[in-house]
């Protein structure tokens, strides 16, 4: 492992982190949070699923990065539908809601 190969991959994952994050508000948006929640949860599900098939078929190391990658995509685009269902019942003045996701991460 180099250095430079090192920032790729960094660089990569927050790219991932990135887009994905979009895609799961843009999900969140248009199916509702509950639903959003339901298909990411389950992407997860069958992105683990995967990876595990392709651990013990001993496939190339390649097919189990991009897995993992496809999974890294469901872990990211997680974020946005708990964050709707806390600001969805919250009317705009009642900025607390704000203030609780972001001490939960915290």
């Amino acid at each position: 492992m180099t250095r430079r190969s090192t920032g790729l991959d960094y660089s990569s994952v927050g790219l991932v982190g990135i887009v994905s994050a979009l895609l799961g508000g843009r999900l969140t948006d248009t199916l509702g949070p509950r639903a959003a929640r339901l298909i990411i949860l389950g992407g997860h599900a069958v992105a683990l699923a995967a990876i595990t098939i392709l651990g013990s078929m001993a496939s190339s190391l390649w097919a189990f990065g991009i897995g993992v990658g496809v999974w890294a995509v469901f872990a990211w685009a997680l974020n946005p539908p708990p964050r709707a269902s806390t600001w969805g019942p919250l009317l705009p003045a009642h900025r607390v809601g704000w203030w609780l996701t972001v001490g939960a991460h915290r």
